[in-house]
């Protein structure tokens, strides 16, 4: 949980010294691209969030049938 705790705080300082120290733009977005940039961002990293959180299974799983296929096969495994 450190290496979360420290990430989060590292993110959070990088953030603050953007926010901080940002410059003029001179560029105007109008409010309807704002809210699609921002349900864009909002829905790209629940995506990713789903897709990461699933991940080790379907690895898993891959490894699984490999494993499967291998003894069906008669092919035996390495140690054997």
């Amino acid at each position: 949980m450190n290496a979360r705790n420290g990430l989060g705080r590292a993110l959070g300082a990088t953030l603050a010294l953007l926010v901080a120290t940002a410059g003029p733009a001179h560029a105007y977005i109008d409010p309807g691209t704002g809210s699609m940039l921002i349900q864009l961002a909002a829905a790209s990293l629940a995506g990713a969030i789903f897709f990461l959180r699933d991940l080790p299974r379907r690895i898993a799983a891959w490894f699984a049938a490999s494993r499967e296929l291998k003894e069906e096969e008669g092919t035996p495994e390495r140690g054997e």
